[in-house]
C-alpha cells in the first residue's frame, strides 16, 4: 500500500489514528502517527476503570473489536495488540 493509500483507509474509519508516514533509523522502521492527546487504554483504565458501567466496559471491547475487523478486512495486521496502544 502506497501512503495515500492508507491516508484514504484511515479515514475511513473514525477508531484508527491517521498515519503521517514512515522513517528509518539505524534499521528500523518506525511510523509516525497523530498524537492521541488523550493517552492510552491503559491510562484511562487505570483512572477510570472503577466509574465504568458494564454498557461502557463492553461499548469499549465492541469498539477495539471493530476496529481490528476492518483492518483484517483490508489485508492489515496489528503485531501488538496491547492497551498502551489502544
Amino acid at each position: 500500500m502506497d501512503k495515500n493509500t492508507i491516508r484514504r483507509f484511515v479515514k475511513e474509519f473514525a477508531n484508527i489514528i491517521e498515519f503521517y508516514g514512515v522513517t528509518r533509523d539505524r534499521g528500523f522502521y518506525n511510523m509516525v502517527l497523530q498524537l492521541a492527546n488523550n493517552g492510552d487504554l491503559r491510562e484511562y483504565l487505570k483512572i477510570n476503570f472503577s466509574k465504568l458501567g458494564w454498557t461502557d466496559r463492553l461499548r469499549m471491547a465492541r469498539e477495539i473489536s471493530d476496529g481490528l475487523k476492518f483492518l483484517h478486512k483490508n489485508n492489515i495486521i496489528h503485531r501488538d495488540l496491547v492497551s498502551v496502544v489502544i
